[in-house]
Formats: C-alpha cells, sequence, structure tokens
C-alpha cells in the first residue's frame, strides 16, 4: 500500500505538456534542395522547378534563386524570392485535426547577392499569406526584412485555426529587379488542444 501511495504522490510532481505538436507540415523548408554547395546560387526556373522540392512557383514565374550557406551567410540555405523579377513559391500543407491551431515561422533577411548591388537595394518587401481550399486568405501579412545581408531575424509567425483539411502556403516578392527579399526555416506546426 505504500508503494502505491508514493507512486501516487511522484506522479503529482509530472509536468504534462497543454497541447500536443504534429511539428512540420512543410516539406523542405530550409531549401537544401536542390544542394547548391556553400559559394553560390542557382536560378530556379519554369524549366527545372522540379528541383525546388515540395515548392511550386507562382506567376509569373521568372524564378527564384536558391542561395548556398556561403552567400545566404546563414546555417541553412535560402530562398530569393526574386529571380529576373520578383516571383514567389508556395507550398500545399494538410493539418492534421479540425479545430487545431497552426502557426508558421520562418527567418528572412535582405538578400545577399552584392554582384548584382542586392545588399543597397532600396526594399524588399513581400507577402506571406495562407489560403484555404476555396481560396479564402485565412492568414497573411506584408514583410521587409531590415539591417542588411546576414542580418536574419524571425520574421513575425502566421497564426490560423485549422477548419478546413488542405491548406497553401505562399510567398511572393513585391520588389521589381533582380533583389527580392530571402527567407529560409520554414516550420509549419500544428497544436492540438
Amino acid at each position: 500500500m505504500n508503494v502505491i501511495a508514493a507512486l501516487l504522490s511522484a506522479s503529482s510532481f509530472l509536468v504534462y505538456p497543454a497541447a500536443a505538436t504534429e511539428s512540420q507540415l512543410i516539406r523542405n523548408g530550409d531549401f537544401e534542395r536542390p544542394a547548391v554547395g556553400g559559394y553560390d546560387y542557382r536560378l530556379v526556373d519554369e524549366s527545372n522547378q522540379f528541383l525546388l522540392e515540395g515548392w511550386n512557383l507562382i506567376a509569373p514565374r521568372v524564378g527564384v534563386k536558391v542561395y548556398g550557406t556561403t552567400f545566404s551567410r546563414n546555417q541553412y540555405q535560402a530562398l530569393g524570392l526574386n529571380g529576373d523579377d520578383k516571383s514567389g513559391i508556395a507550398q500545399s500543407f494538410y493539418p492534421g485535426r479540425l479545430h487545431s491551431k497552426v502557426t508558421i515561422t520562418w527567418r528572412h533577411a535582405q538578400n545577399p547577392y552584392q554582384y548584382e548591388g542586392c545588399p543597397t537595394a532600396p526594399t524588399q518587401s513581400y507577402d506571406a499569406s495562407v489560403k484555404d481550399t476555396t481560396g479564402r486568405i485565412v492568414a497573411s501579412d506584408v514583410y521587409e526584412p531590415v539591417g542588411g545581408p546576414g542580418n536574419w531575424a524571425a520574421a513575425k509567425a502566421l497564426t490560423f485555426d485549422v477548419t478546413d483539411n488542405h491548406y497553401t502556403l505562399t510567398y511572393a516578392s513585391r520588389t521589381n529587379g533582380v533583389c527580392g527579399a530571402v527567407v529560409t526555416d520554414v516550420i509549419v506546426d500544428e497544436y492540438h488542444p
């Protein structure tokens, strides 16, 4: 009897999480595919879009740039939202349970590509949005990284309640030209109450 009482007493000190988490509903969030290497970048356009695993180009499909770790000045590869001009990417994801909550986080910085003058480009704003299967926007915001290349910062998270079984996350450049903001470390977490 003393053993059972001791076990019950000990169990009262256990800490249980408030909600269960199902992490990383997005693929290739650190843009490691295609592998670019440390000192390079690769233009991904309609001809080789399949290399950017998990993501699709959005219109206009002028391409995006995947930067290696040295150019991105980051431990991850990063994706520049502009190719030859403004563009962007999208990916669908499928939450596991209705009435859960989804939080999308990522990091962003100004474009590091010095040979095209990107570190001194005036603005590099972009949109991030999430749409449900009807095309209704359930979360969105406008972003502009500041502080120069290599100054990676957490972007303001997108959060919404799950009312559908399928969503599409989109990053779209608002800046003309070749110097679009860079993003990486995209994580989509689902929290169950």
